[in-house]
């Protein structure tokens, strides 16, 4: 083939695209709903997720609805009440809660299409909801009870109901500014780091010299936030303490005490190097490394690092521009991503650093991303904003080489996820845990068999999955070395009524077993291994005697 006719070729595949789904957009959302729906289910894990937040929310909702509790003490209260009415219907069916992410997820691509259909350029809203719906880590996290997909349905709502404000002027009008106001403080209900929302539109408001609108919508949200305040006040607990967790050096370690101006510093430098180099390439689909996926102080890792840190680049001259020829609808997309970006930074210490958090800013971030290609493109071949051969030509080879890579990161996954998603279904509960992971939760269920439930305290690590796996015994979860002194610590047991430990083997992480470790050193004769569970990696459930504690003084 000629090159002249492979260039033009190239040049209209775009023009195609854009051509055909004006022809039969109703058809093109079908296929891709479709094809978003499939890809989930591909990717769908009926079980829990180790990480132990989304049995946290299931439990709060089931609390809430069974007992009256609020679901307070650490995370935003929203998301537990809103699947409070699914365990009010259906009880705590575990796949039924996992499905309605999946039900937010594809509400999150119809709204997209909805929202940015006449609002993007038609070629960048097309690749951007194709990679959008083929998107790796979105898809993982559409089938777990996180908020994340609850999160994100809510945001692109916000987005739009400020997008109309803008479109219609309606600057003067309390109703549209109060709902937006509304829209953006359910998003803080829904997910704490939905803080963002009402900071970057306050910011927008501010920026365009609007005075009286920006007011007004503060007011709206600090009377939305009211209650909050009014139930910590009536209850003498914080109803966030995620927000106090945020001074800590260490918040599994209080005894490190609070950060410093430099700590926080370091924090935030360290935070951003990675999402720069791993993480933000990660949520566009590009190439990355997963094992350079932790805040170590680093930049360049290898190659790799220094094309993730070009692409994200590229994301920063998107919002950059968008933010300089103030455009109304990138323009404060990018606003957003770069208030978001620098909160989590932020906020959350180094050892909290996962892609989870970038899950509600895909949609977001590609067209951005797209924007600062094609203005990159632009600089670099010196087309000065005119649409050339070469242009379109480079345009083409770089958005299909990402459409590539989506597709290879996510045909990668679903091999892996299938056969253990049919283990799953054909009643193989463990398939896909690791070893260590499978003895505890064994040993979760030999608990639930063999212990007496209502004269059983078990002290234990991942205590959210252990209520889960055993029918909501009591327990005291360890989540933190809250003390070295071993007559302390057995004096807490003692009065929380804990009668057992159950003593994982897990390694990733030595918490329980170094919290544990003085009282089982100063009173080994105080604790009898009833149960191991498996030989790799084995968990072990122990009979606490407080009458043998003086056997050792």
């Amino acid at each position: 083939m000629k090159k002249g006719v492979k260039e033009k070729q190239q040049e209209e595949i775009f023009p195609r695209l854009v051509s055909g789904f004006l022809r039969n957009s109703r058809v093109f959302l079908v296929v891709l709903v479709c094809w978003g729906f499939c890809a989930a289910l591909m990717l769908f894990d009926v079980k829990l997720s180790t990480g132990g937040d989304d049995a946290t929310y299931i439990l709060q909702a089931n609390d809430f609805i069974k007992k009256g509790m609020l679901p307070i003490g650490f995370k935003s209260p929203g998301y537990p009440m809103l699947l409070s009415i699914l365990v009010f219907l259906f009880g705590m069916n575990i796949l039924v809660l996992k499905l309605s992410s999946l039900a937010f997820y594809i509400g999150s691509l119809i709204s997209f299409y909805v929202i940015f259909r006449n609002r993007l350029e038609k070629s960048t809203f097309l690749l951007s909801i194709v990679l959008f719906a083929s998107n790796l880590l979105v898809l993982q996290y559409a089938c777990h009870t996180y908020s994340e997909m609850a999160f994100l349905f809510i945001e692109l709502w916000v987005f739009h109901a400020l997008f109309t404000v803008e479109e219609r002027q309606q600057y003067e009008s309390v109703l549209a500014i109060s709902l937006v106001a509304l829209l953006a403080m359910v998003g803080f209900y829904i997910r704490a780091i939905g803080a963002t929302l009402p900071i970057a539109i306050v910011l927008w408001i501010f920026v365009a010299r609007r005075w009286k609108q920006g007011i007004l919508f503060i007011i709206v949200c600090a009377f939305l936030y009211t209650p909050m305040k009014v139930l910590e006040f009536t209850r003498g607990q914080p109803v966030l303490a995620q927000s106090s967790d945020i001074f800590k050096i260490n918040p599994y370690n209080p005894t490190l005490g609070m950060e410093t101006f430099e700590g926080f510093l370091i924090r935030i430098r360290d935070n951003l190097f990675v999402y720069v180099n791993t993480l933000i390439p990660k949520a566009l689909g590009l190439p990355h490394k997963e094992e350079h996926a932790i805040a170590t102080g680093i930049l360049i890792h290898d190659m790799t690092s220094i094309l993730g840190i070009l692409f994200s680049l590229i994301l920063f001259v998107g919002i950059v521009v968008a933010l300089w020829k103030k455009e109304r609808v990138l323009g404060i997309l990018g606003l957003y991503a770069f208030v978001y970006i620098l909160s989590i930074s932020f906020a959350l210490q180094t050892l909290f650093v996962t892609p989870r958090m970038l899950v509600p800013m895909v949609p977001l971030f590609i067209p951005l991303f797209l924007y600062g290609l094609q203005h990159v493109l632009h600089r670099v071949l010196r087309t000065r904003n005119t649409i050339t051969s070469s242009l379109k030509s480079w345009y083409t080879i770089c958005t299909v080489a990402l459409c590539v890579s989506t597709m290879v990161y996510l045909g990668d996954a679903v091999k892996h996820n299938l056969p253990i998603l049919k283990a799953n279904l054909k009643g193989d509960e463990f398939a896909g845990y690791t070893p260590d992971w499978v003895n505890y939760l064994k040993a979760c269920r030999w608990i639930a068999k063999n212990l007496p439930k209502d004269s059983v305290g078990i002290i234990c690590r991942k205590a959210e999955l252990f209520r889960i796996y055993t029918d909501d015994y009591k327990t005291h979860g360890v989540y933190s070395i809250e003390t070295t002194d071993p007559d302390t610590l057995v004096n807490h047991w003692r009065a929380w009524g804990m009668t057992h430990i159950l003593y994982d083997n897990f390694q990733w992480s030595s918490t329980l077993r170094r919290y544990v470790q003085p009282a089982l050193q100063k009173y080994p004769a105080m604790f009898e291994v009833i149960h191991q569970e498996g030989h790799s990696s084995p968990s072990f459930v122990l009979a606490i005697h407080y009458d043998r504690q003086k056997d050792n003084n």
